[in-house]
């Protein structure tokens, strides 16, 4: 489950695949 920051996070950096990782990774862990 993904919180509402973690989605807004998500949504910009979505142009940004390193980003994106690191958001997937930091959500995975969580």
């Amino acid at each position: 489950f993904c919180s509402r920051k973690c989605f807004v996070s998500a949504t910009k950096y979505r142009r940004n695949p390193r980003k994106l990782a690191w958001v997937k990774k930091r959500t995975a862990k969580k």
